[in-house]
């Protein structure tokens, strides 16, 4: 599977969000771009299409947990419910340019290729350029190249094109498109299709299309297919304090379910046994790795690489037994020794807020009425002299604390469910 050319992931990063500035000034906070959207963050990234699992995945590492659990309460909400849901959570998630562009780089960029590949025939004979053009379109519009209907009959035709190899008619579909978005509120769109039919020309110079079919039968040469030369890997910055290519092998395999440890281009067991993990899934034959020769990893580098795109093509996932992918917090207590403990301290934080938000209630009862009430005297002495507000108050306070307790704990116990059905825990 071919990469898109640095033109082409800088023309999808200035069409979504404009510039690093533009970025900063605008869209570090979720948005709604309108329509059928669903709440937006990053580099165009669309909550409402994805699942709450695959929010984790794609943005584990890149964001704290807090951020990352409000996102994914996002996930499936679309059209008017994300344009209010957008509202809700505007002030909860702040998305860093350097985690924008590692997400994008890491995920989002290689999907599309995938995704692309997987709907279109040939693209494996495209250049860069026109394969990063047809990225870009889909990263729009979806890769709706079989849908029916008179809106997505340029798309159908590109399709049609990509099957016969008649690569030079496809920028005039992009400039057909335009007819959807003249006019209208989100006619920037007609701008873009443009520049993507450009780019898609210049590919087409840079590697010719192969010839049409002719009437009469003649034999012709096999189309040969361009030689593309990878974008080199985007470093972002103060993410990567180690190796680069293992920084993106990390992330890459880290979306499809593997965990290797931190995504920090850094060597270490669990990054050894993620890649071990993915190669016998795969039924790959590779060298024994360890800790201490890192070299070794560059030899198999460019293999692992190799199949970690054919996999992405795929939609490959790591494989998971419905006992893990489907355990509860039950299920796990008595192997995980954190989810039993943050099991029991949410219960104790639970109760202890309602025993001692009730005990308040009634010894202030006890302090206010106790000489009419002559069984509440007990707890009248029990407290002295104290102002029965002031006791009431101080209860209340603590019984808020333990319910903040229970729900830390829920939380931390949540987490370690979660990262035990993604296989991020063993």
């Amino acid at each position: 599977m071919s990469l898109i050319s640095d033109e082409a992931r800088n023309l999808i990063i200035a069409e979504e969000i404009s510039s690093k500035t533009t970025y900063n000034k605008k869209y570090r906070r979720p948005e709604w771009p309108g329509g059928e959207s669903g709440v937006t963050v990053g580099i165009g990234y669309d909550c409402g299409y994805q699942s709450a699992a695959k929010i984790r995945q794609d943005w584990s590492g890149l964001l704290p947990e807090e951020y990352i659990r409000v996102l994914a309460d996002c996930a499936g909400i679309k059209a008017a419910a994300a344009k209010a849901k957008t509202k809700s959570v505007k002030s909860k998630v702040d998305v860093s340019w350097d985690a924008a562009i590692a997400e994008f780089d890491g995920v989002e960029v290689p999907r599309w290729v995938g995704i692309v590949g997987k709907a279109l025939p040939n693209t494996e004979l495209l250049s860069a350029d026109c394969l990063g053009a047809l990225v870009s379109l889909a990263y729009n519009r979806g890769a709706s190249f079989s849908k029916s209907g008179e809106r997505y009959k340029e798309m159908r035709a590109i399709k049609a094109h990509m099957a016969t190899k008649d690569f030079d008619r496809i920028p005039d579909e992009f400039r057909s498109m335009k007819r959807l978005w003249a006019g209208t509120s989100v006619d920037g769109l007609v701008g873009r299709r443009e520049r993507e039919a450009k780019l898609f020309e210049r590919g087409l110079i840079a590697a010719p299309a192969a010839p049409r079919p002719r009437p009469i039968p003649a034999p012709a040469p096999a189309p040969v297919p361009p030689v593309i030369i990878p974008a080199p890997p985007i470093v972002p910055e103060g993410l990567v304090q180690g190796d680069p290519e293992l920084w993106h092998i990390q992330r890459r395999l880290r979306a499809m379910n593997y965990s290797p440890g931190g995504t920090d281009g850094k060597w270490g067991s669990l990054t050894i046994g993620a890649i071990a993990g993915f190669a016998g899934d795969r039924n790959m034959s590779l060298p024994s790795l360890n800790v201490d020769d890192f070299g070794t990893f560059r030899t198999i580098q460019d293999v692992l690489k190799k199949e970690l795109s054919e996999a992405e093509a795929e939609h490959f996932t790591r494989p998971m037994s419905p006992e893990r992918s489907e355990a509860t917090a039950s299920d796990l207590a008595p192997k995980l020794p954190e989810v039993d403990a943050s099991t029991k301290a949410e219960r104790l934080g639970f109760w202890g807020s309602i025993a001692t938000a009730v005990s308040a209630v009634i010894t202030g009862i006890s302090k206010a009425i106790g000489d009419a009430v002559e069984w509440l005297n007990p707890l009248k002495a029990l407290v002295g002299d104290v102002p029965w507000q002031l006791w009431v108050g101080g209860a209340l306070l603590i019984s808020g604390a333990l319910y903040y307790i229970s729900r830390k704990s829920g939380e931390a116990k949540n987490a370690s469910v979660d990262a035990f059905r993604a296989g991020d825990r063993t």
